[in-house]
């Protein structure tokens, strides 16, 4: 899925692999969603981070479809 990209990703990258702007990419990041570390003032993202992040995602995702939205509880059958 990410081969072409480099193993630290920088926030371009970041906003390519997940089709976002550059005011969302750094949205993600300072929110601390998504981990990054920092040399000197560049964000770099270890690809490790960002699949980290993405497996959180789908994980949340998963679970919010469970979920009823007038009780914010999973439904149970």
């Amino acid at each position: 899925m990410l081969e072409q990209f480099p193993d630290i990703l920088t926030v371009k990258d970041l906003q390519k692999i997940l089709s976002i702007g550059r005011s969302k990419a750094y949205s993600i990041l300072h929110s601390g969603e998504l981990q990054y570390i920092t040399i000197g003032r560049q964000i770099r993202i270890p690809k490790k981070y960002l699949l980290d992040y993405l497996q959180k995602m789908s994980y949340n995702t998963k679970l919010k479809s469970g979920m009823d939205s007038t009780e914010g509880r999973a439904h149970v059958s």
